[in-house]
């Protein structure tokens, strides 16, 4: 008979130190694979939170704006004052930007059936205007006053250059004390007369197609009529409708309103102006990880990056250090290059300054949108328009 298989004896079936090792190789090789791997799930996710979120933040404020803007009321002659203004904060070297600041006058859709709009105007001595601001106290008080259709509406950032948080005002009916239209309206009171619309706004851009704008680059001079037909004429970023607040500056800027006629076209409403439409550049923050990798001075034209390589090569591009914008032409070793220090230094009204090494280098996701004015309104008056030609 055969005998039965008996195992070795417990000392035999031992792994020895060689296999071991080996064994415990290969789990931390599988370990660190692992571990890469979900950091770069996790990188790849959180980028697109972020991308998702950028969306649907840039969606909400962009319907807010379109909406207003397309509802736009131009209709002038009476005791209100209907304007469409766009400035610029005044410039300070303390500040380092300046931003724009759009306000107007729209139809306000639904006013007899909206719960609180509609409570306007029950009593003679009626005060209180719709301004977001006590409504419902004021409605149930009776002295709301009636709207009679219209609203201003001021969209701002906020007025330190180091927030991202945009302000949207309303007041209804338009004018009288306090008025967001008011010729000396100051950013400082936004808080005061506008509710937080949404943060994380890098910038935010207007541009106006005029009745002699032909193109939407920034880089092409806003030539007034009549001009060389092969001259493209770009749009303006100053609106002034009344043509009589924004007195442009003796060498005539780029920015400047060019169809400025004088202090009393105030009160000559026959000569308002409304622009054609609205060109919308929405910069919202993204979170890419970028520093600058040795200082600069406010006259580099070679920005050295750390970490370049997540920027957009294809120029023009944006990015934004401390306060300041600047626009680069390409992405080459690992540096930004721009067409030259006063073409790039500077953009989007900030001024050129120094930076230290390991400063962020901010980057944002750009939302454009294009809104048509149905109530624009030309004015060809030949003398104006050939100012500074």
């Amino acid at each position: 008979m055969r005998p039965a298989f008996r195992f070795p004896p417990r000392a035999c079936r031992g792994f020895t130190v060689m296999e071991i090792v080996v064994a415990m190789g290969i789990f931390i090789v599988l370990g660190a694979a692992l571990i890469t791997i979900l950091r770069q799930g996790l990188a790849l996710w959180r980028t697109g939170e972020a991308k998702k979120n950028a969306h649907e933040k840039a969606n909400f404020i962009l319907s807010y704006l379109r909406e207003d803007l397309a509802n736009t009321y131009s209709k002038v002659g009476g005791s209100m004052p209907i304007r469409f203004l766009c400035d610029l904060e005044p410039e300070s070297e303390e500040r380092g930007a300046q931003r724009q600041r759009l306000r107007f006058v729209r139809t306000r859709r639904g006013e007899s059936q909206h719960p609180i709009g509609s409570q306007g105007g029950r009593v003679l001595e009626s005060n209180q205007y719709f301004d977001h601001f006590g409504d419902v106290e004021e409605a149930r008080s009776g002295y709301l006053r009636a709207g009679a259709g219209l609203q201003e509406v001021l969209y701002s950032l906020d007025p330190d250059p180091d927030s991202t948080t945009l302000w949207r005002g309303v007041r209804s009916p338009p004018g009288g004390a306090g008025s967001l239209m008011a010729p000396g309206w100051d950013s400082s009171w936004v808080e005061e007369s506008c509710r937080e619309l949404a943060s994380g706004i890098l910038h935010l851009e207007f541009r106006f197609w005029t009745q002699y704008t032909s193109t939407w680059e920034e880089e092409d001079f806003p030539y007034p009529f009549p001009h060389d037909e092969e001259r493209r004429s770009g749009p303006a970023f100053i609106w002034d409708s009344t043509r009589g607040l924004f007195p442009p500056e003796d060498d005539m800027p780029d920015d400047a309103f060019r169809m400025y006629r004088g202090p009393d076209s105030m009160e000559d409403s026959s000569d308002d102006i409304f622009p054609r439409q609205v060109l919308v550049i929405l910069v919202m923050e993204t979170p890419i990880q970028v520093t600058l990798s040795s200082g600069i001075s406010a006259e580099t034209s070679r920005i050295p990056i750390r970490g370049a390589a997540k920027l957009p090569g294809d120029g023009p591009g944006y990015v934004r250090i401390d306060r300041e914008w600047i626009r680069y032409v390409k992405v080459e070793k690992g540096r930004l290059v721009l067409e030259s220090s006063f073409r790039g230094r500077g953009a989007r009204w900030t001024m050129a300054a120094s930076h230290k090494k390991g400063t962020d280098v901010r980057v944002g996701r750009t939302f454009r949108m294009t809104v048509r004015i149905a109530a624009s309104r030309d004015h060809w008056d030949e003398g104006v328009l050939n100012r500074g030609h």
